[in-house]
């Protein structure tokens, strides 16, 4: 049997961490909608949809965690989802 594994980030959990962390400082309102239109809609986020938003928030954030750093609590906030794949 195989699995398959689907992530997802909700667009609330994402603010909330954005508050949190007191991200996105430096950016504006569009680009802060872009983030969330982003994450809301992905049907499943894969590596390098991590990478590029934790990229996008170190960006427009006034910070001194790293990108790395960022991704790993963008994975923490996430949920992951595992899909038996029939054959």
């Amino acid at each position: 049997m195989r699995y398959q594994e689907t992530r997802i980030i909700f667009t609330e959990d994402l603010r909330k961490l954005c508050v949190e962390q007191n991200f996105y400082t430096k950016g504006n309102i569009d680009e802060y909608e872009n983030l969330l239109g982003f994450v809301d809609s992905k049907i499943s986020l894969n590596s390098d949809d991590f990478i590029f938003l934790a990229k996008n928030i170190y960006t427009h954030s006034e910070t001194e965690m790293s990108i790395p750093c960022i991704g790993f609590l963008l994975v923490r906030i996430s949920y992951s989802e595992f899909t038996l794949i029939k054959k």
